[in-house]
């Protein structure tokens, strides 16, 4: 459950030569970290990413039309504790990529596409997917997440929800009236 949940993604691997009748004489033949984890019938594949990986992550910015910050991050600055951005509420049902969720009544479904949806209690705590779509379902919301939670939440659980962002400067300064901070180049 805790490599489904990405609890193991990025943890240090280190693999030594070690003398067994004295494990005290041991050499450290090379370090790493764990990458992409992949499911393969009943057994994990995990990918070992080694010290010249870092060497691969782009520095620097991309020049795009979209901002490239994440919403209500140090350099978006929108804030998401103004009342209809994030809500908390209980997950009354789910099923794969579909959670049904009561208590968001303060949320408009149409800016929760691109949102995040985090679980907070239970089994399934600190597991976050991004929302591809969400409606009205009788009294709550469901959910359409990205792909399915690794751990599925239980009827009771809480889960907090927060409105997604395009990344265009129109809903930068329309939804969020934030277009002073907006991190693209849309001229």
């Amino acid at each position: 459950a805790d490599v489904l949940a990405g609890r193991w993604d990025g943890a240090e691997v280190a693999a030594f030569r070690v003398n067994w009748a004295d494990v005290v004489q041991r050499v450290r033949l090379w370090t790493g970290r764990i990458g992409r984890i992949v499911r393969r019938d009943a057994a994990f594949e995990a990918e070992i990413l080694g010290l010249q990986a870092a060497l691969n992550a782009t520095i620097g910015r991309v020049y795009s039309r979209f901002c490239d910050a994440d919403l209500g991050d140090a350099r978006c600055q929108a804030d998401l504790d103004v009342a209809g951005r994030r809500a908390v509420g209980t997950v009354t049902a789910a099923a794969g990529a579909l959670v049904q969720v009561a208590g968001l009544g303060g949320l408009d479904p149409a800016q929760l596409a691109r949102g995040q949806a985090r679980i907070l209690t239970g089994a399934a705590a600190g597991e976050s997917r991004t929302i591809l779509s969400a409606r009205l379902a009788g009294a709550g919301l469901t959910l359409d997440l990205h792909r399915p939670l690794a751990i599925a939440p239980a009827p009771g659980d809480s889960l907090r929800v927060t409105v997604g962002c395009d990344k265009t400067l129109e809903t930068c300064r329309q939804r969020f009236a934030n277009a002073l901070n907006f991190q693209g180049f849309p001229h």
